[in-house]
């Protein structure tokens, strides 16, 4: 596997990546450049090999200077650079049989690859805090554990039924002792005694660290997008602006966080809507990059996120300022 992920690579370099592409996002290196030189008669699978994550084997290539990646910022990678001059990029000669080549991009046409993409999981998440230890060691969990909310409930519950706290004569009511007082009551609150189960569980969230988990659906990179992270996921935002001349603009920004390439997305909605679009580094270091196109382009750019990329409208902030006579779709 790992001679069938080198030879994809040098067959992209080659072949495929335009200085013009870069920067380019991991993720869409492997999915839009990388997959598309696979062989026809043959299955890449980045987790298969000995570098198990496509992060870990764009370092190893990147010592031997076939290319340079750079950090964005936390969790957003970009290839930079890519050296056509090296020895190995200009000794490959693409394999008898490999019939992927009509899948490159040409004149600015998308692969066949670029198609498939699925709705990405976001899992929520609780990391146990000091306040709320005392009660959840008692199912085994840690400091800094992370726990599903089904984790949370279940942990609780034990507590409960192992002090008997559940109140006789109200099933509904759990008595709260010292231990569970202090875990999920505030010091304003210290006559409280009784809790109906709902806002034990609801109090018992509020009290722990929120986290999320997004896995992206595409082969070969979601393991890049496993990390466990703190707080609530950041919805892709939608702004109209008006510009010079009373002119509205559109503009999308977070696309990364959702493995979206900026440029990618760019281009998509340029042709969808003939209308000038362009990407930009956003202000201050490490902050991404935004999407201006011309015009309230709110609707066409609901209608690519939701039904191209598959994004759930949940994730998407902004929809609100589509135009008022426009019908949503």
């Amino acid at each position: 596997m790992d001679r069938l992920l080198y030879q994809c690579l040098l067959h992209s370099l080659k072949c495929k990546v335009k200085k013009s592409d870069l920067p380019l996002l991991t993720s869409t290196f492997y999915k839009n450049h990388i997959l598309p030189c696979c062989p026809r008669n043959q299955t890449l699978d980045v987790k298969k090999s000995s570098y198990k994550k496509f992060s870990k084997f764009l370092q190893a290539m990147q010592q031997e200077h076939l290319l340079t990646v750079k950090t964005e910022k936390k969790g957003v990678d970009n290839v930079v650079d890519i050296d056509r001059s090296h020895p190995d990029v200009r000794a490959f000669e693409i394999p008898e049989g490999d019939t992927n080549d009509e899948d490159e991009v040409q004149g600015g046409k998308p692969t066949n690859s670029e198609a498939v993409w699925s709705s990405p999981e976001i899992k929520e998440f609780f990391q146990v805090t000091t306040k709320m230890l005392p009660v959840l060691k008692c199912a085994g969990y840690r400091q800094g554990a992370w726990m599903t909310a089904e984790e949370v409930r279940k942990a609780v519950t034990d507590y409960v039924k192992q002090e008997e706290l559940a109140d006789r004569t109200d099933r509904r009511l759990v008595v709260l002792d010292p231990v569970l007082h202090d875990a999920v009551m505030k010091k304003t609150e210290p006559s409280t005694t009784h809790l109906a189960w709902d806002k034990l569980f609801t109090r018992s969230y509020r009290e722990l660290t929120r986290g999320h988990q997004l896995v992206l659906g595409n082969p070969g990179i979601a393991t890049e997008n496993q990390r466990m992270k703190k707080g609530n996921i950041e919805p892709i935002e939608l702004k109209i602006q008006r510009k010079a001349g009373n002119k509205l603009v559109t503009l999308i920004t977070r696309l990364e966080t959702f493995g979206i390439d900026p440029k990618d997305f760019s281009h998509r909605i340029q042709k969808g809507v003939s209308a000038s679009s362009s990407v930009s580094a956003l202000p201050g270091q490490g902050q991404g990059q935004q999407v201006l196109v011309q015009g309230n382009q709110v609707n066409y750019v609901d209608k690519l996120l939701t039904e191209h990329y598959k994004l759930p409208r949940k994730y998407i902030r902004g929809l609100e300022l589509a135009p008022k006579s426009g019908k949503r779709r």
